[in-house]
């Protein structure tokens, strides 16, 4: 019987998260902001030598650790100082099972019933495994259901320990030892997470892994064999081979089909296709599986439905060509966004709207006991040793914090004893030229112009809030802009509004269309030749973001130097996210 409730105790720690994805290693701190709203503190990603991890196990710990401390030492805005930490453990190294008890099992006799049975429950020998269980909707009443659902899970402790050691060398104690499925579920569902029941389908260049995550937890999860082999790499392979390419340019072409032509396309269709079909038979067997095994047992009292709420594809592989169209000609509804926008907005600049799909693991197992997530039960894969060495450190850092509150306290009386003594010599007049000094201070031409020079501060500051809470994608946007100006175009000035009045200053007293779902744009700015501003206008109206591009006719009257005023509509659906 465990002497301290650790999942309690854990709860008041800063913590970051640690995902390692084939050969590049992520670090994420968020922290929560206003309004629900959940802000990076530190992000950042090393690449490292492919033979440092071999099938999910860390051989080689000094490069691995070499990469935490650069990649946290590397973060933007700012480094990582945390010494706690939440691990997203390699897909293909966990076990996931479902058993059901009868309700009205107390939290002990369950634990002691799948104690007794753990043998039978693993499939793996439990002297090589760690393994946790969790209760599923154990905030309901017994009388709900039928039976008490249990999750079991277990990981190779080979796996384990070969990333407890790694993160030994840095002083690193891992309070979290996460399964993908629930930390992407974690990001997808947020405050909905022990509501939704949803097939999570993650492809990374080495794995692809199937999970069903149903109210709270994944339940059954399998990783693909004989389908994609290893993840998005065999398509890869495919490609090279086909467009006679090398590797890197056929990764970046497949994960970019933009870039694709049209013959190009139609050469990898047909290949694509059968691999796309058998992950297809996949997803089909899994939800014959939900159907028939784990979509039983209780009453439905609240009405809800026990269909799935849907199919989300994420991981690096999310994006390659053809994926999406394939299940939508199957008529099969796919989406790698979450469900709602509240965390994305704040996560720009560091992880932008394209990244999204390929970090929702990593920020999901950031959130682990952040806002809606903070004392939620997960299945936690940490070894006991480990919350031995979580203890004893609590326990060191709380003496510690106490000895240093009594010498400051201490310290700090000791000063304004002496600070007393010292006023007391003063003569009196002595004190009051020297508070009118300070008056003066403050009352300074200097002292006010600082006054003034904050708030100006304080103003931009909260003009970038507003960017922010637009949730459009103005990375994309400014992007854009920069793109579209070719050679021999200065900007001046760019001003942006929902207001037409803008406008007016350029278009004079016409009418001024208005359009829902767009905004203005007005630009200064300078042409070095005539030339120059005529490509810049075609290269305005073939942007996919900026419409109706219009400029007075005496922007062109001057054939160098010219100074023109250009103005269009803004397409604000091409920029959410």
């Amino acid at each position: 019987m465990d002497i301290f409730d650790y999942d309690n105790l854990i709860q008041s720690e800063k913590i970051f998260g640690i995902e390692i994805v084939d050969n590049t290693l992520k670090v994420l701190e968020l922290k929560k902001g206003g309004g629900g709203k959940f802000t990076v503190s530190g992000f950042g990603e090393e690449q490292f030598d492919p033979s440092a991890v071999v099938e999910g196990v860390i051989v080689k710990k000094d490069l691995i650790s070499k990469a935490i401390k650069n990649a946290r030492e590397q973060a933007r805005p700012h480094r990582i100082r945390t010494r706690y930490v939440a691990v997203v453990l390699p897909d293909t190294k966990i076990f996931v099972r479902v058993v059901k008890f009868p309700a009205g099992m107390t939290k002990n006799e369950i634990k002691e019933a799948i104690e007794w049975k753990a043998k039978d429950l693993i499939a793996m020998p439990l002297e090589k495994v760690y393994w946790d269980w969790h209760r599923l909707r154990e905030d309901e009443e017994d009388d709900d259901r039928r039976e008490v659902e249990v999750v079991v899970s277990a990981v190779e402790k080979e796996c384990v320990d070969s990333y407890v050691k790694t993160l030994q060398l840095l002083d690193i104690i891992p309070l979290y030892f996460d399964v993908s499925g629930n930390a992407a579920a974690r990001f997808l569902f947020q405050d909905e997470y022990k509501k939704k029941k949803a097939l999570m389908i993650r492809i990374d260049r080495s794995s692809t892994t199937l999970s069903l995550c149903l109210e709270g937890g994944v339940r059954y999860q399998t990783i693909i064999k004989d389908v994609i082999r290893g993840g998005y790499g065999a398509l890869v392979d495919h490609a090279t081979a086909t467009l006679g390419i090398n590797k890197e340019e056929a990764e970046e072409l497949i994960l970019s089909p933009k870039n694709l032509n049209k013959e190009q396309k139609e050469k990898l269709r047909i290949g694509f296709e059968v691999s796309f079909n058998g992950l297809l038979r996949e997803i089909n067997q899994i939800l014959d599986f939900y159907s028939q095994t784990l979509d039983t047992g209780r009453d439905s009292k609240d009405g809800s439905s026990k269909e799935l709420d849907g199919i989300y594809i994420f991981g690096k592989g999310a994006k390659v060509f053809y994926l999406r169209d394939f299940f939508k000609e199957k008529s099969i509804q796919i989406s790698t966004k979450p469900t709602r926008t509240t965390f994305v907005s704040p996560m720009l600049p560091f992880i932008s709207r394209q990244g999204l799909t390929q970090n929702m693991v990593l920020l999901g197992v950031s959130l682990r006991h952040l806002g809606f997530f903070r004392g939620l039960r997960d299945i936690n894969l940490v070894p006991k040793s480990i919350k031995t060495r979580y203890l004893q450190r609590s326990i060191y850092s709380s003496l510690y914090a106490y000895l240093r509150l009594i010498f400051w306290n201490v310290f700090v009386i000791g000063v304004i004893l002496v600070f007393i003594y010292m006023i007391a010599l003063v003569y009196k007049n002595n004190v009051e030229q020297v508070l009118k000094s300070v008056e003066n201070i403050t009352e300074s031409k200097a002292n006010t112009q600082l006054r003034e020079d904050i708030n100006d501060i304080n103003q931009t500051a909260g003009q970038i809030d507003l960017l922010l809470d637009t949730q459009l994608d103005w990375e994309e946007f400014f992007k854009e802009v920069s793109n579209r100006r070719g050679g021999g175009i200065t900007y001046k000035n760019l001003f942006v509004s929902e207001d037409e009045s803008i406008l007016k200053a350029v278009a004079g007293d016409k009418a001024i269309t208005k359009k829902a779902g767009y905004v203005y744009l007005v630009i200064n700015g300078v042409a070095e030749h005539r030339e120059d501003l005529q490509r810049y206008v075609q290269n305005m109206e073939n942007s996919d973001i900026f419409e109706e591009v219009k400029m007075p006719i005496s922007s062109f009257e001057s054939s160098t130097n010219i100074e023109f005023t250009m103005y269009c509509f803004v397409n604000t659906q091409e920029l959410k996210y």
